[in-house]
């Protein structure tokens, strides 16, 4: 059992890093692609931009593996509890 919940979290922690690159993409790569093209000028800048993406997927994941882990722990208690 604990097995099956470990493959559940893993792959639902996978499936949030996967959405979360899709959605970034989808929703913002204009405004990215403007973006990224003005900091061409500025090495310093750019680093900083690319450093607060990558916190925020850090930060949408560990959200997501929370969610994760209450929906896991809400599917436990609905089969214990019948």
């Amino acid at each position: 059992m604990e097995e099956m919940k470990e493959k559940a979290k893993k792959s639902m922690e996978e499936a949030i890093l996967e959405w979360a690159d899709i959605e970034l993409e989808i929703r913002c790569k204009r405004k990215m692609d403007i973006v990224m093209k003005e900091l061409k000028s500025s090495r310093e800048a750019s680093n900083f931009f690319a450093d607060l993406l990558v916190e925020t997927q850090k930060t949408f994941f560990k959200l997501g593996k929370q969610v994760a882990r209450m929906e896991m722990e809400e599917i436990g208690n609905g089969i214990n509890g019948k």
